[in-house]
């Protein structure tokens, strides 16, 4: 198999509240793929941004909030990608790639030049480095059809006082093509790998204690890792929703937040191989996955850090409610994004 890498002609142009589509070339078989957002936002004379969630956190998702939702669908509708909200991409992206993404902030007060980048990536397999890596793959060869759609915001997802005068979402495609007589059985021996992603978001009426606010995990696959993104949910226009954490910069100490415990259970074995509480987990995410700073409110939940298995944990057999999330929350009527890594042959 050879390598090839392309960047997409078309591409998801910004039009406010609309959604976008662009067809993915069926030539290989896709390990990678780079999305580049590139806007041109004017600002205003007096112009209010989103709410950093806590002054220790320097990262600044503000522009993914322009997309509301982004997916890729093949034959059938399967989903082999799909996230509701734009930063739980450009957070998966952060965390595989150790924060070293590309992030513009929004233009200060007055200023009505330049242009903001954001990146994104999509990597279904197991090294996210490795642009060869063949693990799991988005077999694009193998379809009917294959597309891309973005759900645009609009300009107030921002803040107040911006203008988006232009957004373009460009897609560089990374795939393994066979090379003439090769044949597929020779070139993944063990069969295909494919991936899906499941987006899910919870809003609790209430508070529970004892990780006893649970949500199913997907079962008919292995489980890579699971995403989880807290929200404040105090706007009416939920892009503006800001992430919280139960961890004060200021002080130190905690104060009551959304989700204070996260833990992984299998109800039937009456085992938790995970549980703890969210400051914690955001400390041992740093470490563990070699992070540069710690982002508020996010956290990635490796499969195989429980099973000791790279490939996660294995659920093709199981049945719903064999494994679950448990939460415990402090606050009710706020968001708890979810987002599921699986995949299967």
């Amino acid at each position: 198999m050879k390598l090839v890498t392309y960047v997409l002609s078309d591409v998801h142009t910004y039009a406010a509240n609309t959604t976008t589509r662009v067809d993915i070339p069926r030539n290989g078989y896709i390990t990678h793929i780079d999305a580049r957002l590139l806007c041109q936002i004017q600002a205003g004379s007096s112009v209010v941004p989103p709410t950093s969630p806590s002054p220790d956190d320097t990262i600044d998702d503000d522009l993914a909030r322009l997309i509301h939702s982004f997916s890729i669908k093949g034959s059938g509708g399967k989903v082999y990608f799909d996230v509701s909200d734009g930063r739980q991409w450009f957070w998966l992206t952060w965390m595989k790639y150790q924060g070293q993404v590309q992030a513009s902030s929004l233009p200060s007060a007055s200023d009505t030049t330049g242009y903001q980048y954001m990146q994104f990536a999509c990597h279904w397999g197991l090294e996210p480095q490795n642009y060869l890596d063949r693990s799991i793959v988005l077999p694009a060869r193998d379809m009917a059809n294959l597309t891309s759609e973005l759900t645009w915001g609009q300009a107030s997802d921002i803040g107040t006082g911006y203008t988006v005068n232009s957004a373009v979402l460009t897609l560089n495609i990374t795939e393994l093509v066979l090379e003439e007589g090769e044949l597929k059985e020779k070139a993944f021996p063990g069969g295909i790998m494919r991936p899906r992603y499941e987006s899910r978001i919870n809003t609790p009426g209430s508070t529970n204690s004892n990780i006893s606010l649970e949500e199913n995990f997907p079962v008919g696959d292995t489980v890579y890792e699971v995403l989880i993104m807290q929200l404040d949910n105090s706007f009416a226009n939920r892009p503006l929703d800001n992430r919280i954490s139960n961890r004060s910069a200021v002080t130190g100490t905690l104060t009551p937040s959304t989700v204070r415990e996260i833990a992984v259970k299998y109800p039937k074995l009456r085992e938790e191989p995970l549980r703890l509480d969210t400051d914690a987990l955001e400390m041992v995410m740093r470490s563990r996955y070699g992070l540069p700073v710690t982002p508020t409110g996010v956290y990635l939940i490796k499969m195989s850090d429980l099973t000791g298995k790279e490939a996660g944990l294995d659920l093709s057999l199981s049945q719903v409610g064999d494994a679950k999330l448990g939460f415990s929350i402090d606050n009710a009527n706020r968001d708890i994004h979810i987002l599921f890594y699986a995949f299967s042959s």
